[in-house]
């Protein structure tokens, strides 16, 4: 497992200084520069979730050659209000929403603890501070995953794609471990072919975007996993993936 820790302090209305370590040799200060409108109250509580994953998406603290998934982290928080997000997202403010959908999305189940011992974080240099600004709070590559694959090509995987990729294998009896490790695997495969869009697809597609003609279907030939692809605004994304017989479900982004 890989852990990190992790404590927010205001600086001002729109600076939060998170210290951070993940190891005696991973460690540092982060001023996250909030350059949008916010409630002054919640300057901590943004600052450190998006210095959280500016640590582990943009810098790869954690030096992972593969997509980073939940299964792998645990994040130890300063706030008390993280842990409340990430059970109940109800009544958020919209920049405290946006900021805190990894939680729902791509680190969806991802191991979550309070950590207030302000003694473990003196060791850290602070005569260096990376800065980092932020002009939105929902950063996309922060939200979903986003891959390059050999067939696919640019692409990125829905929430509600994992979701389903789950979902059957536990109903074959085979829940699998590590679900997003599985499902990126199968996607990587160079030998994915664009196949036949099965009719019982097409109708349902067209229930639900009122066009068809962005819809896609992937697949190995030897496989009955199929990968459902909808292009919308030039981004490509896996909505969902079906096995031959199964009823499709809603793909809310």
């Amino acid at each position: 497992m890989h852990p990190l820790h992790t404590r927010a302090t205001v600086i001002s209305a729109k600076v939060c200084q998170v210290e951070w370590f993940a190891g005696k040799n991973k460690c540092g200060l982060l001023n996250v520069q909030l350059d949008f409108d916010h409630k002054k109250h919640e300057t901590a509580l943004i600052g450190e979730l998006l210095a959280i994953q500016h640590l582990i998406f943009d810098k790869n603290i954690f030096s992972m050659t593969k997509v980073v998934s939940p299964n792998y982290v645990q994040l130890f928080v300063s706030s008390l209000q993280i842990l409340n997000i990430h059970s109940n997202p109800n009544g958020l403010s919209s920049q405290v929403y946006h900021a805190s959908s990894f939680l729902r999305n791509r680190f969806k189940g991802v191991s979550l603890e309070l950590f207030i011992d302000e003694s473990k974080f003196e060791f850290i240099n602070r005569s260096i501070v990376d800065i980092f600004p932020v002009e939105d709070p929902l950063i996309k590559h922060f939200t979903h995953i986003y891959l390059d694959a050999p067939a696919l090509g640019s692409i990125m995987v829905n929430t509600h794609a994992i979701d389903q990729y789950i979902k059957h294998h536990e109903s074959t009896g085979n829940p699998l471990k590590h679900p997003i490790d599985s499902l990126v695997s199968r996607m990587m495969n160079p030998e994915l072919l664009k196949m036949d869009i099965p009719e019982h697809v097409l109708r349902h597609k067209l229930f639900e975007y009122q066009n068809n003609e962005n819809i896609e279907v992937w697949g190995h030939p030897n496989a009955t996993l199929k990968f459902l692809v909808v292009t919308d605004d030039n981004v490509r994304t896996l909505r969902t993936v079906f096995r031959k017989g199964f009823r499709l479900e809603r793909t809310d982004v």
